[in-house]
């Protein structure tokens, strides 16, 4: 399971992982802290890869114009 406050090792790791690819895909993204709750969310659903990251951030936290 995964906590905010004690990740493990490989957590921290997925965590910068999908930071870069978020940050990579939507550059343009609001600064107010959307990738990080996205992150924090999809670690705490309990995924352990970055696969569909993209696909659901843009589903969830990608406010369109």
């Amino acid at each position: 399971m995964y906590d905010v406050t004690k990740p493990t090792e490989e957590q921290v790791k997925l965590r910068a992982q999908a930071y870069k690819i978020l940050y990579a895909r939507f550059p343009d993204s609001p600064k107010d802290g959307n990738i990080y709750k996205c992150i924090d969310e999809w670690l705490l659903k309990g995924q352990v890869t970055t696969n569909g990251i993209v696909q659901y951030y843009d589903a969830y936290y990608n406010k369109k114009q």
